[in-house]
């Protein structure tokens, strides 16, 4: 399983799995266009013969004024693997261009909404789903956006060691910052957390 995202189209994605050394690795593709107007989707690459798409929602929250969110969507995708399922959420928030506090109010309620939709799969089975959240959070796993995913108990930040180590995924102006992570649910976690 491959999550990417800044993904233009799918043609971008037939290329690289039909055109690439990927070609060998049996690729299948999700993407769904997002009404981010700069064309900049989420993407799921995933082996045909090892998984099954159980189903796709692309997830936006509600607009405040009625006017259209034109951000990036959170990719909401189940997949099968014999008698497993996983649960992927892949995200991609609002940059931090122009200074953290432009698109903070929208980051707040794509975190939220992606909590409440975390919550909703766990409510459902018991506490025991298999969860992943992964993506470009554009903010640091201590980040309090961050906090308001891992602070149900839910999910669990597999980035924030890293990050408390002064590793990153992305250096800005000199620094590594942490902003592409990954998160799971204890279910994934083994018994020791």
């Amino acid at each position: 399983l491959v999550g990417l995202c800044e993904v233009e189209n799918d043609e971008v994605l037939k290329d690289l799995i039909y055109g690439t050394i990927l070609s060998a690795g049996n690729y299948g593709i999700v993407h769904r266009d997002s009404p981010d107007p700069r064309g900049i989707d989420m993407a799921l690459l995933y082996r045909r013969d090892r998984f099954r798409i159980a189903d796709v929602r692309s997830w936006l929250p509600d607009s405040p004024d009625s006017l259209p969110v034109t951000t990036r969507n959170l990719l909401y995708i189940k997949v099968t693997e014999a008698e497993d399922t996983l649960h992927l959420v892949l995200c991609h928030l609002p940059s931090r261009r122009g200074g953290v506090l432009v698109a903070e109010r929208l980051r707040e309620r794509m975190i939220r909404l992606a909590s409440d939709r975390v919550d909703s799969i766990m409510s459902a089975s018991g506490g025991r789903a298999a969860v992943i959240v992964m993506g470009d959070f554009n903010a640091a796993p201590e980040d309090k956006l961050i906090s308001a995913l891992t602070g149900t108990g839910n999910l669990v930040n597999l980035s924030a060691e890293l990050s408390g180590t002064g590793q990153g995924s992305y250096k800005y102006q000199g620094k590594w910052e942490m902003i592409d992570q990954v998160l799971v649910s204890p279910a994934l976690t083994g018994s020791t957390g």
